[in-house]
């Protein structure tokens, strides 16, 4: 019984492995598998183009006409910051909006945690992130809604400077 047992159990195991991920999507493969759809737009930002942007607002700032406080919280921000992915799905065919809010609604969170939820009108937004201790390494926002994209920023900062930030940014 145990030689017979044995085969198929590590079979349906094999299979099982094999199988369950093609069906799951999460957070992470949303980009992935939508960002070279036809009619999506997308970009890639990494280090070295963060570390440019830092020198630009440094000192380009009479030609961004950024006030200094402005600039400094510009300048933090980016020091956070290590990498930033966008989609942009609105050109995309009706019938992948449609696969990709069917994805977006069944998505596995798989490490992130809901940071805030927007259903409105049209509107229909997730702020996720992922978190080690208090800090947050990543921030992904998904919108299936009238302006579909997904937007991912890597990096490392603490909940109360982002806070901070997000507060100054609206004032």
């Amino acid at each position: 019984m145990k030689r017979v047992f044995t085969p198929i159990f590590l079979s349906l195991l094999l299979l099982s492995a094999a199988v369950l991920p093609a069906g799951a999507q999460n957070v992470e493969s949303l980009y992935e598998r939508y960002a070279d759809k036809p009619g999506a737009e997308s970009v890639s930002v990494g280090q070295f183009w963060i570390n440019l942007a830092k020198l630009v607002v440094a000192f380009g700032q009479e030609e961004t006409e950024l006030s200094d406080d402005e600039t400094d919280i510009a300048l933090k921000t980016l020091s956070h910051i290590s990498a930033v992915r966008v989609a942009d799905l609105s050109g995309c065919s009706e019938k992948v909006l449609a696969q990709f809010a069917e994805d977006v609604e069944k998505c596995e969170l798989g490490g992130y945690v809901v940071l805030t939820e927007v259903h409105d009108d049209g509107d229909d937004a997730r702020v996720l992130v992922r978190k080690e201790g208090d800090i947050i390494t990543e921030m992904v926002v998904i919108s299936a809604g009238e302006d579909p994209a997904i937007i991912q920023i890597e990096g490392k900062i603490t909940e109360e400077e982002a806070a901070k930030y997000i507060a100054s940014s609206i004032e």
